[in-house]
């Protein structure tokens, strides 16, 4: 009988060509070296198939699935995640690039903490020629318990990052590949896992995530409304009532998006956060709770400098909130000076400008007899 590998590195990839190699090769130069790398072609119509192949054929750790048509990510995934032989599995999307120790590093812990069904890790996003953008680094939550909360409210790891026990994600029917066909089936799976396993995020960069046109959906609102929609479930069943469309949207949305929000919509999402935090009080750790507080806060002062020219009435609830949920922020620049220019009253921004207006004609009157 053939002994299973340690791992199976789990690919979907669609007209990939451009991207493939690069992504392939990171992972066959692994220091963990005993896996097996499962790649389901989506029915590719560029030179995906040979590229495929070819490298096939140089390493038999590559096993090759083609569908005759094509069935989305979701569908494809779980294709794959059924020949799977391993006791773990990694996901690693086709157009990003893998540090060598990935797979040694994910396989320790999970052979340390048994008790992790889901583990991530943070990643650097690199442009379409693989150059570090200036918001290169991007991390997640790494503590159980933190994660576990916090995906209430959003996805809180990297797909193309993840190592999970795949006995665990097949009890669960593995990704829903009828209603998520445009994303995001990883939060949709992760949400249906949150109380039957551990989660947890490595610190350490061990994916570089390229962002590209083509890895962007042209249908991004239908699939951030399917977004919402998880956050929604897991929302409801947390505050013990359900929660509407909007809502979900609303506090979703302020909360980690940094999307301009109608002041109605974040009037609502304060709302909400409020409730959520009226709960976690009593539910979660303190430190989980101080986590939540933190990143509420960043999120009413990143909303807040975004309103600062479109909607100063919103912007000025939003520092007002920021205080009630953290007086010290009164004590730190950034707020300081967005709460200035939203606060100052309206005819005192007006002297101050006629101010200017008067003192650059007087400047401009002396150039003109001086000259």
């Amino acid at each position: 009988m053939i002994k299973p590998p340690g791992v199976s590195v789990l690919m979907a990839v669609h007209n990939g060509q451009r991207y493939l190699g690069e992504a392939i090769e990171s992972l066959l130069h692994q220091t963990f070296e005993d896996f097996e790398l499962v790649i389901v072609d989506d029915a590719s119509t560029d030179d995906t198939p040979r590229l495929l192949k070819s490298l096939a054929c140089r390493d038999r750790r590559i096993v090759l699935l083609r569908n005759d048509r094509n069935i989305g990510l979701a569908g494809s995934l779980n294709r794959g995640l059924a020949i799977c032989r391993a006791p773990l599995v990694a996901r690693a999307d086709a157009d990003d690039v893998f540090m060598p120790e990935r797979l040694e590093k994910q396989v320790r812990c999970m052979e340390a903490n048994t008790n992790v069904g889901v583990l991530g890790a943070a990643v650097e996003f690199i442009d379409e020629e693989g150059r570090s953008r200036e918001d290169k680094l991007q991390h997640f939550h790494t503590q159980p318990s933190h994660l576990r909360f916090h995906t209430h409210l959003g996805c809180c790891f990297w797909h193309t990052t993840v190592m999970f026990r795949p006995e665990l994600v097949r009890s669960f029917g593995g990704y829903d590949e009828e209603r998520f066909t445009l994303g995001p089936e990883d939060y949709d799976l992760w949400a249906r896992l949150i109380d039957k396993t551990a989660f947890q995020n490595l610190p350490e960069v061990l994916a570089k995530q390229r962002l590209h046109s083509a890895s962007l959906t042209s249908k991004w609102e239908v699939g951030f409304k399917l977004y919402c929609s998880v956050s929604q479930r897991l929302l409801s069943h947390y505050l013990g009532r359900p929660l509407n469309e909007q809502e979900a949207h609303d506090v979703v949305t302020l909360f980690g998006w940094n999307r301009h929000l109608p002041q109605k919509s974040i009037l609502n999402g304060i709302r909400l956060l409020r409730e959520i935090r009226a709960c976690a009080r009593k539910r979660e750790t303190r430190d989980t709770l101080a986590g939540f507080e933190r990143q509420c806060v960043e999120a009413f002062l990143t909303e807040a400098a975004i309103m600062v020219y479109d909607d100063p009435a919103a912007g000025r609830k939003l520092i007002l909130e920021t205080i009630r949920w953290s007086p010290l922020t009164l004590f730190s620049l950034h707020p300081l000076m967005l709460g200035l220019r939203l606060v100052t009253p309206t005819v005192l921004r007006d002297v101050f400008k006629r101010a200017k207006h008067l003192l650059l004609g007087r400047i401009s009157c002396y150039l003109a007899l001086t000259i």
